[in-house]
């Protein structure tokens, strides 16, 4: 297993990780986007192999760096 991930196609990356808790709970915070939005990003998906998935982006509820911390990204991210 990769620390970060590994690319397994061209438009595919595989995570594996092991997380604490039920298996419902962890699944709860993957697929329900208000979940997700405290960890990642809110958005629909559909729960299905294939399915398309939309995230928001709210990078200022996630970062805790003040705007001057040289640790702060500049980067955005596009789709």
């Amino acid at each position: 297993m990769d620390k970060y991930g590994t690319v397994i196609a061209p438009n595919t990356i595989r995570f594996e990780r092991l997380l604490p808790g039920p298996i419902e709970r962890v699944w709860a915070y993957l697929t329900e986007s208000e979940k997700r939005a405290k960890w990642l990003a809110s958005g629909p998906m559909a729960l299905h192999a294939g399915g398309d998935v939309e995230l928001f982006w709210l990078h200022t509820n996630l970062d805790t760096a003040k705007p001057d911390d040289p640790r702060r990204s500049t980067r955005t991210a596009t789709a």
